[in-house]
C-alpha cells in the first residue's frame, strides 16, 4: 500500500494495489478458526471420494484460481457429510453450484491497537488508534445463490453397512482389488413392493436416479409488495392474552380496561377508507321517481379545481343540450318511429285475428255437413 502525502487536516490518499482478490459467499456459517476456514475451502475442492485426504484447501484454492483463469463460469461445492452418515452417501448427493460473476469492491483491513495505562490518580486509562489498511481490489466474485437439489439415499439392506453399489463404488475410488475381485451383482429380487408397515406396502423397485431432480435452479421471484396505503403504526394496548383472543373471535371487545395482559405493538394499518360511490340504478319498475340530481355525499364531496371547472362545463353543456331544438328533433324522430312500430303491430294483430276468424268459420261448416249425411 502507497500513501501519498497530502495537506495537513485532509484524508490521506491511498493507491490500490496492482494484486486482484476473490470474495467467496459461502453457502455456510465459517468459525473465526483457522480450522473451521480449511474445512469451508476443503467444500470447494474438486476431488471427492471416499479417501478425504486429497481434499484440502490448498487443492481447492489451486482449482479456483484454475477456473477464473480459463474464463469459467461455475464452481461446485460438496458439503460435509451429516452427521450420522457415511462418505459414500456423497455420491448420491448433487453439489452446489456457484456462479463466478465479476466484482468491483475494495476489502480494507482495519486493525486497532489499544494501550492501557495508570495515571496519576490511580485512574487506568485507555488509548486506542486504528489503522486502515487497503489489501486489494476485488475481481471476481463467488456466489452460491441458487437452490440446492432434492437429494436420494438408497435403502441398504438388512445386516449390511453399505449398500452394494456404495461399496463397489468405494472400492473404486479406494483401488480395493481383493473387494472388486469377490464383488457379486445379487440376484434381482422380483418382489417389487415389500411391507413397510402393517397396514401399507412400499415399492421394492431398484431404478437409477436421475441426473436432476429439480428443474429450477433459481428461486421464483414472486415479487411480492406492501400495500401503497398501508403504514407501520403503533397500536396502544394490542390485547396478545389468549382469554382476549378466544373472546374477540366470540365478536366480544378484545380491549383489557386494566392493559393487565397487553402491550403496545406495531403493524401495518391501511391507512385508505372505501368510500361507497356508484352510478345509481334504477330499475324499470320502480315507483320511485328518476333522480334528478347526484347523491347527497356527492354533492357535498370538494374538489379541486380542475375537476369543479370541468364539471361547471359539462353542467353548462347538459343545460344547453336539453333546451335545444336538437334534442326535441330526437324526441320527434324517436316518437314518429314509435309510432310506426305501434301502427306495424296493431295491423299484424288484426290480420292474425282475421285469419283465426276465417279458421273457426270454415270448422263450423265442415261439421254441419257431416250431420246432413
Amino acid at each position: 500500500m502507497v500513501t501519498e502525502e497530502c495537506a495537513e487536516g485532509s484524508a490521506p490518499i491511498l493507491r490500490v494495489p496492482s494484486h486482484s482478490l476473490v470474495t467467496i459467499e459461502y453457502p455456510g456459517i465459517i468459525g473465526n478458526t483457522a480450522s473451521s476456514l480449511n474445512r469451508a475451502l476443503a467444500t470447494l475442492s474438486p476431488y471427492n471420494g471416499p479417501d478425504s485426504r486429497l481434499q484440502s484447501a490448498l487443492s481447492a484454492l489451486k482449482h479456483i484460481t484454475r477456473v477464473i483463469a480459463n474464463g469459467g463460469k461455475l464452481l461446485e461445492c460438496r458439503l460435509d457429510p451429516l452427521p450420522g452418515e457415511s462418505p459414500e452417501s456423497q455420491m448420491y448427493r448433487h453439489p452446489l453450484l456457484g456462479d463466478i460473476v465479476p466484482g468491483r469492491e475494495l476489502v480494507i483491513r482495519v486493525s486497532r491497537r489499544c494501550w492501557q495505562r495508570q495515571g496519576d490518580n490511580g485512574v487506568i486509562e485507555a488509548k486506542k488508534q486504528y489503522r486502515i489498511e487497503l489489501v486489494g481490489a476485488v475481481r471476481s466474485t463467488l456466489r452460491f445463490l441458487r437452490m440446492a437439489d432434492f437429494a436420494f439415499k438408497p435403502e441398504k439392506p438388512i445386516g449390511e453397512l453399505l449398500h452394494p453399489t456404495e461399496a463397489l463404488h468405494r472400492a473404486l475410488v479406494t483401488m480395493d482389488v481383493d473387494t472388486l475381485r469377490d464383488y457379486r451383482f445379487t440376484p434381482e429380487n422380483e418382489e417389487y413392493q415389500m411391507i413397510d408397515t402393517s397396514s401399507n406396502m412400499k415399492s421394492n423397485l431398484a431404478m437409477i436416479p436421475p441426473p436432476f431432480f429439480s428443474r429450477m435452479e433459481l428461486p421464483f421471484n414472486y415479487g411480492y409488495r406492501q400495500n401503497p396505503a398501508s403504514s407501520l403504526q403503533t397500536v396502544p394496548y394490542a390485547s396478545v392474552a389468549k382469554k382476549s383472543r378466544r373472546t374477540a373471535r366470540k365478536g366480544q371487545s378484545d380491549q383489557d380496561r386494566d392493559a393487565t395482559n397487553q402491550r403496545i405493538v406495531t403493524r401495518y394499518l391501511n391507512r385508505s377508507r372505501w368510500r361507497n360511490f356508484a352510478p345509481i340504478a334504477v330499475n324499470f319498475n320502480d315507483q320511485n321517481p328518476v333522480p334528478s340530481e347526484p347523491a347527497e355525499p356527492l354533492m357535498q364531496l370538494v374538489l379541486p379545481d380542475r375537476q369543479r371547472s370541468l364539471l361547471e362545463r359539462m353542467q353548462k353543456i347538459a343545460s344547453g343540450w336539453y333546451s335545444s331544438s336538437a334534442w326535441e328533433a330526437i324526441r320527434a324522430a324517436i316518437s314518429g318511429r314509435f309510432h310506426a312500430l305501434l301502427e306495424i303491430a296493431s295491423h299484424d294483430q288484426q290480420a292474425l285475428a282475421n285469419e283465426r276468424n276465417r279458421n273457426d268459420d270454415s270448422a263450423g261448416e265442415g261439421s254441419e255437413a257431416s250431420e246432413d249425411t
